[in-house]
This record gives C-alpha cells, structure tokens and sequence, in this order.
C-alpha cells in the first residue's frame, strides 16, 4: 500500500513575498487536518480511518462509492428461517419465473437466497442453479431451439428455496416438496411446430392436393378415370356390394373445354364399409385450368371427411372438416380469410379478419392470455382497478401504486416529496438507515450501536452510550 502523504513540501524562494502568509495559512489547514501539527482533536477522519477502525464498513466490499454502513455486532449465528409464499410461474423465452416474501421481514441478517431445481421431486437430488439477494429470480431451462415432440408440454422442474445469512448459515427448504413449473413455448417456435404437426394431418394433404383433370386418362395417377379402373379391377377379385352411380357432362371446342362429373358409390364388403360421393366442376381454355371439387366420404363408422377445394392453375384453396370419433378438426386453406356479420353494409368494419399472415380483431374479450411481445397503444389508467375494485390511479390520471416489491429498479430520473427508509429498526425504534428529501442521511447500528448523520451540518458520529465519536463538517 502506498504510503499517504500528510505534509506539504516547503515554500521555494521565489514565491512572492504577497503570498507566502496564504501559503503558509493553506499549510497550517491541511497539516493540522493531517495530524502533524497542532492538537490531535482536530484531526480530520478519513474513509480509511473509519474502515481500519472498525467503527464503519464498506456496504459493497471493494467499493468505497456505495458508501459505508456500521460494522457489524457480534455474528449472528441464527439458523434463517423457512421460506414462505415460494412459486414458479412459467414464462416464454425457456424462462421459469420464481418469485417468494421478502426474507428481510422474516429475518434481520439476510444474505442470499438459494435457489435449487431438480427433474424429480426429491430435494435430495435437487442441485443448486443459482442465489439472489431479492425476492425473484429468473431461470432459463430451455434453449429456443430445442424440439419436443409435444410442443404445448415443455420439460418441467422442481423448484425449491433456502435462505443463507450473512454469517453463511443456511436455512431449511421452503417445502420438503418441490413445486413443479415448466416454461411457456414461445410464440414463434410454437406456431413452427403446430404448424408442421397440423401439416401432416390428413385433412389438409387433402386440401392441398391438386385436382386432376377430370377428362384424364386412367393411366394418370389419383385421376378419376385410374380409381375406377382400379376399384373395377378389386370387384374382380372380391366379392362385395357395390352401388355407383357416374354422372358426366363434357363439351369441347377447340382448346376450350368444360366437365361436370359426379361419382355416388356405396360399398359394404366383409372388411370395410364405405360411402362416397365426388363431384367435380371444371373449365380449361388453353394453358388455364380451373377446378372445384366437393367431397363427402364416411368410411365403417369410424370417420367422416367433407372438403370443398378450388384449384386455380395448380394454385390450391378450400375448407375441410375431419372427425376419426377422437378428434375433430376444422381447416381452412386461403390466401385471405375474414367474418361479416348478415345484414350490415359492405363497408362496415368485419369482426374478424385474416392478411396477409395478420390477425384483425375489431372487439375481443379473452379470458386468459398470453402475450409474448407486442405493442400497446393509449390505455386509460383511470379503467384499472385493484382486486377490490378501487382505482389504482391518482385523481390526475397517473399511476399510483401504495407498495412496490421489485427486484432490481433502474429510475432515469426521480423525485423524493418524503424519506426512503429501511423496515428494519434499531433497540429503541429507529430505522436502520434513513434518506430524506433534503439530502441527509442517517445510519443507526443494530442493538444501539455506532450511529452516523450525514446532512448540512456535514458528518457525524455518536457512540452507543450518545457521546460524540467524530464531526467532520462545520462547528
């Protein structure tokens, strides 16, 4: 450590004769601050002084910035107590959100909590993720890439809480029983895997599929013409009951065409019970093709099927329900998609409408919600009410909150109209630490320790018994 230097070097000669009693004044102040030169008691303390004398510590170890608080009384050895009002919610982005009461008002000497998880509930197991001096910690379980084969049901944990002082004394577990939470998926990923789950249901690789031409010859693979040759072929070889009925309709002229074709069929066999009907409507004129298909298909009373496709140039739409007797599913299969409500103007705005990829929702009442990011506009304060139903706005419009329990609080700019003070107290009453609106600051140590004010009368310290330890400042 470098040795401080107390005493200032002496005056050169050529120093002008007018300013050498300021120079010496400037001397005797700064020497008899130090201590070298006239009575010890008016020896200035420094921050050194107070932390080598134990009459005060840093509050952050290594940063003498945050200031300093009264040392510590004898170590408490005092087992923390068990934790109380512990959750896990889970959230997006793989994150579980744990959240428990302030273990400052259960306790004086709080150090950190410990936070524990494990994939089963057993404490035993479970392993320490990580340790927080508030009241809620975040943490991440899941990677935004990871896949599940269930995408609404992501691997969950156990969560369990212990405090720690700050003599390093642990605490028993919030619960012998861990509370399980599992994150929320998000947003993006979710809609990636549904999508592709719903992608491979059969219902829409049938609305999908592109129509054949109808006037196709068998040889063409899922036409008309090539299931009928092919299910002609199969009542060749088995014997079953058969009822179909073909309707076709066909003009030509020149490279214009137009078809209607309908195919009724009912089968019953030892096997299998079927019952179908396909009905097609089609025009081309040159190289355009356009094509409506509706089909109904019911198949041994286990599952129904109806679409109605549009095939424009190979450019597929419709709509299509499917029922196995366990799930049913409805999908619809266009570019754009919107509601109106009967019997209002064509300008009137529509409830609901699909854009482009986009939701347009005019009026929604959602019960339960999850947002992952978004954009709000104006929202009227004075329409927010507690759970009791009293407004949590001020007459002015603005924000009022009576208690605020936040873990880390980050304020651009703030004003101070009372005192920001701790809920813990000294022996006689006193806060532990007090700010006020004018600046000053009070410092009262547990069990009537060492006490310090700092305001406009500059710095000063008391002893337990109220005498007079040091003042630094004016007289």
């Amino acid at each position: 450590m470098t040795k401080r230097r107390k005493t200032l070097p002496p005056l050169s000669a050529k120093v002008p004769a007018e300013l050498r009693p300021l120079m010496a004044a400037m001397t005797e102040i700064l020497e008899t601050g130090e201590g070298v030169r006239g009575d010890k008691l008016d020896r200035k303390l420094t921050l050194r002084d107070l932390l080598e004398g134990g009459v005060a510590k840093l509050r952050v170890p290594g940063n003498p910035d945050a200031g300093v608080v009264p040392p510590s009384q004898l170590e408490d050895r005092t087992v923390p107590p068990r934790p109380t009002g512990f959750s896990a919610l889970g959230s997006f982005f793989g994150m579980i959100n744990l959240s428990w009461d302030r273990p400052q008002e259960l306790y004086n000497n709080h150090a950190l909590t410990n936070i524990y998880r494990a994939e089963e509930d057993n404490f035993a197991l479970a392993e320490v993720v990580g340790r927080d001096a508030g009241a809620f910690y975040s943490d991440l379980v899941r990677n935004d890439a990871t896949v599940v084969d269930d995408p609404l049901n992501l691997p969950g944990f156990y969560y369990w809480i212990t405090f720690s002082s700050s003599s390093e004394v642990e605490g028993p577990p919030n619960s012998p029983n861990g509370i399980h939470a599992q994150p929320l998926p998000d947003a993006k990923y979710l809609l990636a895997q549904l999508s592709e789950k719903l992608g491979a249901s059969e219902l829409e690789q049938t609305l999908r599929k592109r129509i054949d031409l109808i006037d196709a010859p068998a040889s063409t693979a899922g036409s008309v013409a090539a299931r009928v040759e092919a299910e002609r072929e199969e009542r060749i070889e088995q014997a079953a009951a058969l009822a179909r009925e073909i309707v076709t309709l066909f003009s030509r002229w020149e490279s214009a065409s137009a078809a209607i074709q309908r195919v009724d069929e009912a089968r019953a066999s030892g096997e299998e019970a079927l019952a179908r009907s396909i009905q097609q409507v089609q025009t081309v004129s040159g190289e355009n093709a356009a094509t409506i298909k509706q089909q109904a298909e019911s198949i041994n009373g286990l599952s129904a099927q109806a679409t109605l496709t549009l095939d424009v140039n190979g450019h597929v739409s419709g709509v299509g329900s499917y029922n196995d007797g366990r799930k049913a599913s409805f999908a619809v299969l266009a570019d754009e998609f919107w509601i109106a409500t009967p019997g209002k103007p064509d300008s009137a705005v529509k409830p609901y409408m699909l854009v482009d990829g986009v939701n347009y929702m005019d009026v929604a009442f959602i019960r339960e919600g999850s947002i992952q990011e978004g954009h709000l506009g104006p929202i009227t304060f004075g329409k927010i009410h507690d759970a009791a139903g009293n407004p949590v706005t001020t007459v002015a419009g603005k924000l009022r909150a009576d208690m605020l329990d936040v873990d880390k609080l980050q304020v651009g700019d703030g004003n101070i109209s009372g005192v920001l003070k701790s809920n813990q107290v000294d022996v006689q009453g006193r806060p532990r630490w007090m700010l006020d609106k004018n600046g000053g600051m009070t410092l009262n140590g547990s069990g009537g320790g060492v006490r310090i004010e700092i305001g406009d009368m500059g710095i000063r310290m008391w002893y337990p018994n109220g005498r007079l330890m040091a003042r630094m400042g004016p007289g």
